[in-house]
């Protein structure tokens, strides 16, 4: 509310309640002589009232209130659509912590939807990995015809490098969520980015042998396995990061417009300049 006002309110203070025509040149004052109407006047009069004041008498701090919430309907704008993306954006994140299956198992909420969502995990974290381990390790493409020796001992590498980020990651998530671990969350999120860049180089490697190798030279068994975790796992997650966050994000932008047209009607804001 503008400085200026100082006198103004005085004038309306510690003396009978003022009309409502007096009230709203007063208002007008408020509000750089823009037009006020007598239903906003008659708004701030009975909201004084309600606040204590009386027929006879209204404070200072009365009349304070009641022109601090009037004045804060009329300074209300319209958000613009740079900040809805901002907020759909810091949303979307939210939205995602929320719903981590980690986050909510490490807090107790084992509910069926996360109990599902901790079994899609450790197959896609334990398991796979783990079998990746044991096929790379029993099989041995030095002993085929095959283009590429090394492939076994990348789908073994990759079943370790898998692994180990699962480990990580339930690291991250536990100094996230317990106070006890939160001088380990940097340390946590470091050894997370390294393992997941030496995960994505060992990526690139067995996607190039997997291209140039045949499951007829190297071993059916090793060179689906190989097509399963360079392949087809890759693709799952890249379908869920273009598919399913854009979808989150869009929602939370929308609802952010919802909500802020919704206040605007309530408060008769304009647009923000």
């Amino acid at each position: 509310m503008p400085r200026s006002v100082g006198p103004v309110l005085a004038s309306l203070s510690d003396c009978a309640m003022p009309t409502t025509e007096t009230i709203r040149e007063a208002l007008l004052v408020f509000n750089g002589e823009h037009p006020v109407s007598l239903e906003e006047a008659e708004y701030v009069r009975h909201l004084a009232l309600a606040l204590g004041g009386s027929r006879q008498k209204v404070s200072a701090k009365q009349m304070r209130m009641a022109i601090a919430a009037w004045y804060l309907h009329i300074e209300r704008r319209a958000t613009s659509n740079g900040r809805l993306a901002r907020h759909a954006v810091s949303g979307t994140a939210d939205r995602v912590c929320i719903y981590n299956p980690l986050q909510r198992f490490c807090r107790g909420q084992w509910d069926p939807i996360t109990l599902s969502f901790m079994g899609m995990f450790f197959v896609a974290w334990v398991v796979v990995p783990t079998m990746a381990i044991w096929i790379g390790v029993s099989t041995n493409t030095a002993d085929y015809p095959c283009d590429s020796p090394f492939f076994s001992h990348a789908v073994e590498i990759t079943g370790c490098l898998t692994l180990g980020q699962a480990l990580v990651v339930f690291l991250v998530t536990g100094a996230w969520e317990c106070t006890a671990l939160s001088k380990c969350r940097l340390c946590s999120c470091i050894s997370l980015g390294f393992v997941s860049m030496a995960l994505v180089l060992v990526w690139l490697m067995g996607f190039w042998m997997l291209m140039t190798t045949t499951p007829s030279r190297c071993g059916f068994l090793i060179w689906e396995f190989g097509n399963l975790i360079w392949i087809v796992a890759p693709v799952l997650c890249l379908v869920f990061t273009c598919c399913c966050i854009p979808c989150i994000y869009l929602h939370e932008y929308l609802q952010n417009k919802r909500i802020d047209q919704r206040l605007m009607l309530q408060g008769g804001g304009g647009d923000e300049e």
